[in-house]
């Protein structure tokens, strides 16, 4: 079975039955897996990776030079790098600060918030 982008996402707000903060971290956390297996399905070219694919990733959507052979304008490109990282920055305070961070229904409102832009955005591109 093929699991896609779009399955993360949706399997995402499963994790919002229960208001535990457990709950919500995981709803982050698969919520950014999501955007990042999405952007990745849809480019020609992967970006060449060294250390971290998630990084690298960013990298290669926000800089024009590297993703100059790709079919997308550049600029939405671009603006999709910013919404990923930001995400992913979201997704390591959800991961990794679980001692000093509590995690709340604002956090996951504004994630709610930059899933549904981030998709948004890649139907942009798809329907250019």
């Amino acid at each position: 079975m093929s699991v896609s982008g779009d399955d993360f996402l949706n399997s995402a707000t499963d994790f919002l039955s229960n208001e535990r903060e457990i709950n919500y971290r995981n709803f982050i956390s698969r919520g950014y897996y999501g955007m990042y297996h999405k952007i990745s399905a849809i480019l020609k070219y992967n970006p060449k990776v060294s250390i971290s694919h998630h990084s690298a990733l960013i990298e290669y959507l926000g800089t024009p030079s590297q993703h100059k052979n790709e079919p997308f304008d550049s600029n939405k490109l671009k603006s999709l790098s910013y919404i990923l990282k930001q995400e992913r920055l979201m997704r390591n305070k959800a991961d990794y600060d679980i001692n000093h961070t509590e995690i709340t229904i604002l956090d996951v409102d504004q994630s709610k918030r930059t899933h549904d832009q981030f998709r948004s955005r890649i139907n942009e591109l798809l329907n250019r």
